[in-house]
């Protein structure tokens, strides 16, 4: 089954799109649209939160979740999907700091048991993105899904 994954950039956007659809998947952007995302009832996926957050603060990372939008996203049952396609087309550094960024996600997500997604656009081999999954600390039955 191939999804189309929605690209808001502010609240009235989302509203706009998500209107008159049953379930849809939602790209992060920024804390807004991520709260947005795990609070609705017609979102099924949140792809790539972490996705609008650049720097880091020196303290803390930026994930784009935290333990209250996991909560919600466990309670509404949204999953948390990486984007494969997306991850691959960063620079060295980027994607070094975008993986730590994915680390720091997995692990809420097991914390709170929300359901983690690998979505891939380019039709690589299933067993490749499981074991990458699994690299990353997600079930050894992780889904992946085809956009």
């Amino acid at each position: 089954m191939v999804f189309q994954i929605l690209q808001p950039k502010n609240a009235k956007e989302f509203q706009k799109m998500t209107q008159g659809r049953e379930k849809v998947m939602v790209s992060g952007f920024n804390e807004e649209i991520n709260r947005m995302a795990v609070e609705s009832k017609k979102v099924s996926m949140l792809v790539s939160p972490e996705r609008g957050f650049g720097n880091d603060r020196m303290d803390a990372r930026n994930s784009g979740l935290n333990d209250v939008l996991c909560k919600l996203a466990a309670k509404n049952g949204v999953a948390i999907g990486v984007d494969i396609d997306e991850l691959l087309q960063l620079h060295q550094d980027a994607r070094i700091r975008r993986l730590g960024k994915i680390l720091q996600n997995v692990r809420l997500c097991r914390k709170y048991h929300v359901k983690m997604v690998l979505v891939d656009g380019k039709g690589r081999n299933e067993k490749d993105l499981k074991s990458f999954g699994i690299c990353l600390g997600m079930q050894p039955g992780v889904e992946v899904v085809r956009c």
